[in-house]
């Protein structure tokens, strides 16, 4: 592959050239590497093809930049990468889709981690033509015309921007041939091209004009591989557990019997199904789920047989209905990836929202008994069901709705689970007694009552365990939201604390300028006083360096913040380059930005900062827009091992309740905005992608 260098300054462009070299040896790859003196002499070459080109910003005649557009009107393949002394231009470097800047003196780590960015990019944008086999022979399919691929009964359709190619095929098959060309997987019907992607709202894909679904399943892994390829930086109990049906009774038959521990099967997973919903699914999902149906069909059907048995016991029953939930609690956990208590949480809630619905109805069904309602079976079971039905809806978005957004990002209490557990096993043996009495009491019919005084008390029963099973709900969600509250009270803490060192950093940064004006002063005395011995002219120039560290975003809070962090690493003798489109973010909050990019760079600093090479002491931020997404970029070298749980590095000092926070904060913000983040460690390179939606 060529690269050119177009740098005036000799002893840069030979350092430049000796990188290129450097990093050829080291990678395994072939580069050759032109040096141009001027911009104007680059531009007159038109017949040689680069994959990489580096432009000096400041030259005499035609800018870096101003070749830089030039060249991108014949050249939309070649990455480009601009060699400056100054960081001011964070925001220029977008109009011509620039990898980054290196900011002289180059060092070659930094030098290394934008170049292998720039030849990976350089690789995806050549890859835009694909061979696929069609009925009669093969067709060239252009990837800037395909949006996306998707299977219907069987055919494969290739949606493009000018028709539909469609043949016979599997979708898995048409994956592999377009394997390497930057194609996502959204679901098990679509491929899609993420260049025409314009925005990601919820688990909805805008795609050209047409709006496409993210399964749950795969979404965290889509927005992912998503958020990479913007980037382009790195590679590529229940009570009918413990009571007869409410409907007339049938007496101790199997056929009650079957109606009892099967109606308690599929009541007990309507309720896990609603609170299941957004949990990471294990791979084959749907056959797992069959089969550990099918086994608690079997098991219900033993479990008919012991009813018969010992079903007319209070231990009895406790142990049928304990076991039968055991073992829907293991079959949760082999379908969902997720942690022992996740599950169990989600189990317990599912169980109580199941005794709750049932207790509820049961009271509703003894009242119109009572009252001399008794219609036929199936009109009961229409009724049942209905009232099944309510039930669920409202459990839905009174509870399951509202608790999920805490109950996945949060690390679940064991002794929250336990204590919940506690008082629904409590609940299930107490209704059971009550239960078990009543059948004796009513010769086997428990919701039929001679006596008013047993109606009584088998409603205060039925409101007994409801009461339980409300507590039980409440708890477990009270829990998580107290614990989101405390996670807002340490990101505020965390916030001031913040703040506080903005305002430290505020003071340093007037005191530096104080300085050198002071310097200043004193200099330009003595050049009017004709002291001047030749050193004093480049004395003054350096002394005024401290103004070329002002970064333009074009948005005024971002440049601040980016100002001063630049002004600290120069201090720490870290490289912080910036390519960051400031208004592009002007949709987000001044505190968010300020949080959002302060921890980044303040994250990166102190890895860096503890490097023993200080060649590596580099910090390299971009920022890129993806039709209404926003993708922020931040890369740095680190040593030693980088533990990571749920997503996140773990911080290896003592107060982590604060020094782990600033990633947390990170991801808030991100989830905050529709987006999300992610991070991975590679080969010494810790790479942060933050994705943002605008309409987030």
């Amino acid at each position: 592959m060529n690269i050119a260098i177009v740098e005036d300054d000799n002893a840069a462009a030979t350092v430049i050239s000796s990188f290129v070299a450097r990093y050829a040896a080291e990678n395994s790859v072939e580069l050759s590497a032109k040096r141009y003196e001027t911009a104007d002499a680059f531009l007159a070459d038109t017949e040689t093809r680069y994959a990489v080109v580096l432009f000096d910003v400041k030259m005499p005649g035609t800018s870096g930049m101003d070749a830089a557009f030039e060249f991108r009107k014949r050249d939309k393949a070649a990455s480009v990468l601009f060699i400056t002394s100054m960081v001011q231009l964070a925001q220029k470097g977008y109009e011509v889709d620039a990898v980054g800047y290196l900011v002289k003196p180059v060092k070659y780590y930094d030098f290394a981690l934008k170049f292998k960015k720039a030849l990976e990019l350089y690789t995806l944008n050549e890859k835009r033509n694909v061979t696929i086999t069609v009925p009669g022979g093969m067709c060239r399919i252009s990837m800037d015309k395909l949006i996306y691929v998707e299977i219907v009964n069987h055919r494969l359709r290739y949606h493009l921007v000018d028709g539909v190619i469609e043949m016979s095929g599997v979708l898995s098959e048409a994956e592999k041939e377009l394997s390497g060309y930057g194609m996502l997987r959204c679901n098990s019907c679509y491929l899609v091209n993420p260049v025409f992607i314009r925005a990601v709202k919820g688990n909805d894909l805008y795609i050209g004009d047409e709006v496409l679904r993210i399964s749950r399943p795969k979404r965290q892994k889509f927005l992912e591989q998503l958020t990479e390829w913007f980037g382009g930086g790195g590679s590529l109990n229940n009570e009918r557990g413990v009571n007869a049906r409410p409907f007339p009774p049938l007496g101790p038959t199997g056929g009650m019997y079957a109606g009892i521990i099967y109606e308690f099967i599929f009541e007990l997973y309507v309720f896990y199904a609603i609170f299941s919903v957004g949990l990471t699914r294990r791979r084959y999902f749907a056959l797992r789920v069959a089969v550990g149906l099918a086994a608690m069909a079997v098991v219900g059907f033993a479990a008919i047989s012991l009813y018969h048995i010992i079903g007319e016991t209070v231990w009895g029953r406790v142990l049928i209905y304990f076991a039968l939930f055991v073992l829907s609690v293991v079959h949760f956990k082999l379908c969902f990836d997720e942690n022992l208590w996740v599950t169990l949480f989600c189990c317990d809630m599912a169980y109580a929202a199941q005794n709750l619905v049932y207790k509820v109805i049961l009271v509703i069904w003894c009242a119109l008994l009572e009252w001399g309602f008794g219609p036929e079976a199936w009109l009961y079971r229409v009724i049942y069901y209905s009232l099944f039905a309510l039930g669920a809806v409202a459990v839905y978005f009174l509870i399951a709705r509202r608790t999920r957004k805490y109950m996945l990002r949060r690390k679940q209490d064991y002794r929250t689970i336990i204590v919940s557990f506690v008082i629904l096993a409590v609940t299930v043996i107490l209704c059971s007694l009550e239960d078990v009495n009543f059948a004796h009491l009513s010769g086997w019919q428990e919701n039929a009552f001679d006596k008013f005084e047993y109606y009584i008390l088998r409603q205060t029963g039925n409101l007994f365990s409801i009461v339980c099973c409300l507590i039980v709900l409440a708890y477990l969600s009270g829990v998580l939201e107290r614990r989101d509250l405390e996670e807002e009270l340490r990101y505020v803490q965390y916030n001031v604390a913040q703040m506080k060192q903005q305002y430290e950093i505020s003071k340093d940064t007037i005191e530096q300028i104080n300085i050198k004006c002071h310097d200043m002063r004193h200099k330009v005395r003595k050049l009017v006083a004709g002291g001047d011995d030749g050193t004093l002219e480049e004395e003054l120039r350096e002394a005024i360096n401290i103004y070329d560290a002002n970064i333009r975003t074009g948005n005024k809070t971002l440049d601040v913040i980016l100002t001063e962090k630049s002004l600290i690493c120069e201090k720490r003798g870290i490289t912080l380059s910036c390519m960051v489109d400031g208004e592009k973010l002007g949709f987000m909050r001044e505190d968010d930005l300020y949080c959002l990019f302060g921890n980044i760079i303040d994250n990166a600093a102190e890895a860096v900062a503890a490097l023993e090479d200080t060649e590596k002491r580099v910090i390299n931020l971009t920022c890129v827009e993806r039709g209404e997404m926003i993708v922020v970029e931040e890369e740095n070298y680190y040593e030693g091992d980088l533990e990571f749980e749920d997503g996140l590095p773990q911080t290896t000092k003592a107060d982590k309740m604060y020094h782990g926070y600033g990633v947390r904060s990170i991801r808030m913000i991100a989830r905050q905005y529709g987006g999300e983040m992610f991070a991975r460690a590679e080969n010494g390179v810790y790479y942060l992608r933050v994705l943002l939606a605008r309409a987030g």
